[in-house]
């Protein structure tokens, strides 16, 4: 077991942190956590699904302040902004805080959308077949729903089969991506998954118009960098050696099992590069678009969260953090946005 998974040295076996209460069975979001207690507020409106096009700036004797945005919002008097780890980098554009625009540059910022870090999933499905999937199924999504332990990361594959248009002619494993993970077999599976949590390639987000209803251009520029792949390859190809192990072979693993994808089969390291390539997804836990760190680093945004040259327009998200968390980024958002309610209160002597 990790002695403290959050020290930064979580070798080992750990039990992630669930956002279902043990008790309640109820799930916390940042809706019930954050905005519900201080809804009552006079001061206080959100303004869900609002497109802003541009933050206005002015200049000053420091540099540039920040005193409204372009589009339907009110006169702000602090601008901390949180449109996304992608968004983010495009709004800050639009508004001529970039490196590359469409608009007169106010302030160079070198590092704005130069980097987008992800991980890369990869899986593997040794197949213990048994007995009525429907009824095993049943019984497993109702002790994950009932229990008070079970992590909340389940995978529910009855809601995805409602969403999701299957064509039942792709279900060989790597024909569609967003079929990954819902084939319909007989049997129970045990999925091991393998994710690269500090990739060595560096994605970029750019704007292609000043029209904020126009996507950015984002290249992931996944397994781009060789060392990434043998990186990848290396320990996909040591996961058997995980099923085999005692006591989870004789425990878990059942006699006649057998593996859900032939291609998982490899001879040699050619072999699993080449099943990455094809069977690799993203696991969504993008960063660093506007990186906390000094101008001429390539950051964006200083520890008081600020843009570099400005002196309120503060960004806060998961687009500042320098380096991808190894884990779920979602209490690590949490944690930057409490801090930035910290800074915010401070610097205008609102402490308590």
């Amino acid at each position: 077991m990790a002695q403290n998974p959050l020290s930064g040295l979580p070798t080992g076996a750990i039990a992630s942190l669930s956002s279902i209460g043990p008790a309640t069975k109820e799930r916390s979001y940042a809706t019930t956590a954050y905005y519900t207690p201080v809804a009552h507020r006079q001061n206080l409106h959100v303004l869900p699904n609002c497109d802003v096009q541009r933050i206005l700036l002015e200049r000053t004797d420091d540099g540039f302040r920040a005193t409204n945005v372009k589009g339907p919002l009110l006169a702000v008097k602090y601008s901390p902004t949180a449109a996304s780890m992608i968004l983010g980098s495009s709004l800050t554009k639009r508004s001529s805080v970039a490196s590359y625009a469409y608009l007169p540059m106010m302030e160079t910022v070198s590092g704005n959308g130069k980097i987008s870090l992800d991980e890369i999933l990869d899986g593997d499905e040794p197949n213990n077949s048994a007995a009525p999937p429907r009824k095993i199924y049943r019984e497993l999504v109702n002790n994950n729903l009932k229990s008070k332990d079970k992590a909340s990361s389940a995978f529910l594959a009855v809601a995805a089969q409602n969403v999701v248009p299957i064509d039942r002619g792709k279900f060989s494993c790597g024909k569609s991506p967003i079929q990954f993970g819902l084939h319909r077999k007989e049997g129970i599976l045990i999925k091991f998954v393998l994710v690269q949590c500090s990739p060595s390639h560096s994605p970029t987000v750019h704007i292609l118009s000043p029209d904020p209803n126009t996507k950015p251009s984002i290249d992931p520029k996944s397994l781009s960098h060789p060392l990434d792949l043998e990186i990848l390859a290396r320990h996909v190809s040591y996961l058997p050696n995980i099923a085999e192990a005692e006591p989870f072979k004789s425990s878990i693993m059942r006699s006649g099992g057998r593996r859900r994808d032939p291609k998982s089969l490899f001879k040699n390291l050619d072999n699993a590069k080449n099943y990455i390539r094809t069977s690799g997804v993203s696991m969504w836990h993008r960063t660093s678009t506007c990186s906390m760190l000094p101008r001429d680093k390539g950051g964006v945004i200083n520890e008081r969260l600020l843009v570099h040259g400005t002196s309120n327009l503060r960004i806060v998200d998961a687009s500042i953090m320098p380096l991808m968390p190894i884990s779920n980024i979602q209490s690590r958002v949490y944690a930057v946005a409490e801090r930035a309610a910290e800074i915010i209160k401070a610097d205008n002597g609102l402490n308590n």
